[in-house]
């Protein structure tokens, strides 16, 4: 192995074998950096709102629980038609999490399971 390395710095291997280590390095490489991504969960979430009515607050809570956490809108709200990417109060400890939504006439709205692991995490209500 020590002389294979030596040859690819030195440039005495032949070149088609220099371009296929390089290539098995940069799958591992890639591979390595996918899973580690896979595994993390989003911080933050696309909300679309699809619906009739504004939503007026948003809230989380870890999935099949029912202590929710603080409105994740603020001061706003957010119009039918609308998305705004919105920022997680707290790390979640897993993929999945719940969301609600509460709507301008008082209603709640409420998917279940959203996975935070995905490449684009979004919820719509």
């Amino acid at each position: 192995m020590r002389e294979l390395l030596e040859r690819l710095k030195s440039g005495r291997a032949p070149r088609a074998l220099g371009l296929a280590a390089f290539g098995a390095a940069a799958l591992w490489a890639g591979s390595a950096i996918a899973q580690a991504a896979a595994g993390d969960p989003a911080t933050a979430v696309q909300c679309a709102n699809g619906g009739k009515l504004a939503i007026v607050a948003v809230y989380t809570s870890p999935p099949g629980r029912s202590d929710w956490s603080d409105d994740m809108l603020g001061k706003g709200t957010l119009k039918p038609g609308q998305t705004r990417m919105l920022k997680l109060k707290a790390k979640p400890d897993g993929c999945k999490i719940d969301f609600s939504a509460l709507l301008d006439n008082g209603d709640t709205v409420t998917k279940k399971d959203i996975d935070l692991c995905a490449a684009s995490p979004t919820v719509g209500f």
